[in-house]
């Protein structure tokens, strides 16, 4: 994986993997104003289309908000599977606190889109 700054517009407005119900947080608004982007948005990318978010949607949400035209994203092999996608997306936020809300998208998301049980 190497480190890319993209346009916004080459990410698609579709999001299988976010696993939030809220994606304000006023802790990292403040950090992302402060510093900007320190952790890359993970994508997959889709030959022809735009890349699909798999981590990273509430900074993709602030730089959305702020008009940001690039952000620093970092692209996952292809040859992963929607589920192995959003079992990564699932790990990269391990450490979080998830609300009831999120937790319940999490579930209905992996067992009724991807299968899981």
């Amino acid at each position: 994986m190497t480190l890319e700054f993209i346009p916004l517009g080459k990410i698609a407005k579709e999001y299988p993997y976010g696993l939030r119900f809220d994606f304000e947080d006023v802790t990292l608004e403040s950090s992302l104003e402060k510093q900007g982007i320190l952790f890359p948005l993970l994508l997959a990318p889709r030959s022809s289309q735009k890349a699909i978010l798999i981590s990273g949607h509430k900074r993709f949400f602030f730089a959305l908000r702020k008009r940001w035209h690039h952000v620093p994203v970092l692209f996952v092999e292809e040859k992963f599977s929607q589920k192995e996608f959003l079992l990564l997306s699932l790990y990269s936020k391990w450490n979080e606190n998830f609300s009831d809300l999120d937790r319940m998208v999490i579930l209905r998301k992996g067992e009724k889109v991807f299968g899981l049980s």
